[in-house]
């Protein structure tokens, strides 16, 4: 496996994941926030901010009802600017039989073996039509909002680059959106709230205009539903090959084991590598490309093992903040008798280490190991932003 130093990796990754989400600096502020202001319900041109925010919102017009009660459908015009022992031994009598020591380290530890397969845990996100806002342009389905995502689409496949921004509890998300009319999986990832939800095209000013909106008001009918379904960001199918090796590396396992093993496949055979996509605006990871080609960004490491574990039916958010300055992602799973461990894994006997696959690969088998496995374990050096 390719290997890089600590220092050229954290640069790197500074530079491969700084404009991943939409054009993030590494240089702002984390903290900073982002304004709404209602524009005049008579103007033509109307817009939101493409660039994902952790600040809160202000300003919000909201229009007209829908015969849902729980939701209202609003056009409102808004722009969002949103790391030898030498035995000496003392020669028997030439009567004895050669002495010889016993090995100055203990036996390497043979990792458990999968004994058959393991059954994949996939749930398959559907547009029910029950509960939906469309124009000629977008498709957002909410029907299954309770279920833990929404799923949006552009009507008819055209030119142009489409985006669907979620607002809720302060933080905007952004998702692409597939211009050939395919729905996107859009994730209710910060539980029961109210979150609204715009579908439009990316105009000149690098802004959401022509768009269309609905507000949502989620009560999940399973806490752990958004983080056992594939989404925009994890997508993977049944038949995807991700899916497949995660049956094959946890046949027989435990739910501990099952994250062990998975872990450890990720980190053993894939590898940090900067690509020509990190430096795209609205970079998209994939868990299949990721495991054919062996190499990745944070991003990549974390949607690939998060879609592995989630099809062993390990709940898991892909987390996206700092880690000291770094724009970085990484991982939390949810065990069973624990809860949420948030940022941590149960990685190797008694001791829980966070779960951030880029960083302790790049220093696995190295005297480095240990270092990086501290900076890791120590929340203080991690900030949650958004979670996917």
């Amino acid at each position: 496996m390719k290997r890089k130093s600590l220092a050229a990796f954290a640069g790197a990754i500074i530079i491969a994941f700084c404009t991943m989400l939409g054009g993030c600096d590494a240089h702002t502020d984390p903290n900073s926030g982002s304004s709404v202001t209602s524009a005049d319900s008579s103007t033509s041109d109307t817009s939101v901010s493409t660039s994902e925010s952790t600040g809160g919102t202000s300003g919000t017009t909201t229009g007209a009802t829908t015969s849902d009660t729980t939701s209202d459908t609003t056009t409102s015009q808004t722009t969002t600017s949103v790391t030898t022992t030498t035995n000496t031994t003392t020669p028997a009598p030439a009567t004895d039989p050669p002495k010889t020591d016993p090995p100055a380290t203990d036996p390497p530890k043979t990792d458990k073996q999968p004994i058959g397969t393991s059954p994949s845990y996939v749930p398959t996100a559907t547009a029910s039509g029950t509960k939906v806002n469309k124009n000629d342009n977008f498709t957002i389905d909410y029907s299954n909002a309770n279920d833990g995502y929404v799923m949006v689409k552009l009507n008819k496949a055209s030119g142009g680059t489409y985006k669907v921004i979620v607002q809720v509890a302060g933080a905007q998300y952004v998702y692409n959106l597939d211009s050939g009319g395919e729905y996107a999986i859009i994730p209710m990832t910060q539980g029961n709230n109210t979150y609204t939800i715009f579908a439009g095209e990316v105009i000149s000013n690098g802004s959401l205009g022509n768009y269309l909106s609905q507000e949502v008001s989620v009560t999940l009918s399973d806490s752990l539903s958004p983080w056992l379904m594939p989404n925009a960001y994890c997508m993977y199918n049944a038949n995807s090959k991700c899916v497949k090796k995660a049956s094959e590396l946890c046949g027989g396992f435990t739910e501990l084991e099952k994250v062990e093993a998975i872990y450890k496949f990720v980190i053993n055979n894939t590898y940090y590598q900067p690509t020509a996509e990190s430096s795209a605006d609205g970079y998209v990871p994939d868990p299949d490309r990721t495991l054919s080609n062996g190499w990745g960004i944070c991003f990549d490491y974390s949607s690939l093992m998060a879609a592995m574990l989630r099809s062993q039916k390990i709940p898991t958010k892909i987390v996206v903040g700092w880690a000291g300055s770094t724009y970085h992602a990484w991982l939390s799973v949810y065990i069973i008798g624990q809860g949420w461990v948030d940022g941590i894994i149960r990685f190797d006997g008694n001791t829980w280490t966070r779960m951030d696959p880029t960083f302790l690969d790049d220093a696995y088998g190295t005297s480095n190991y240990q270092s990086m496995v501290d900076y890791v374990a120590n929340s203080g050096n991690y900030t949650d932003i958004y979670y996917y």
